[in-house]
């Protein structure tokens, strides 16, 4: 049985958590965060291929509702910018 509060979810806060790739991966498979609107993945270690696995993750269309994915202070590098970016389910990103 799944709790409401976790499947009406909202917000997610894990800046400052040393998260790395597979985690970040990991945490962005989540199918169960549909409402997800805000994500925060700043300051942590996430790399190329953690920023590439969460391109892949994106394009499974999961999360979107997302409006708000901060990955600042991390070293996702070129490659795993451009697999976020041309993931489908980022598209509703604001900022």
């Amino acid at each position: 049985m799944q709790s409401s509060a976790w499947t009406n979810l909202e917000e997610l806060d894990l800046r400052v958590n040393e998260i790395g790739d597979q985690s970040a991966i990991l945490i962005s498979s989540n199918e169960i965060w549909k409402n997800l609107k805000k994500i925060k993945f700043a300051e942590n270690k996430i790399g190329e291929e953690g920023g590439t696995g969460l391109g892949m993750i994106g394009s499974n269309a999961v999360w979107t509702n997302l409006k708000h994915l901060d990955l600042s202070n991390n070293k996702i590098g070129g490659e795993g910018g451009m697999a976020i970016g041309k993931s489908i389910c980022w598209k509703t990103l604001k900022n």
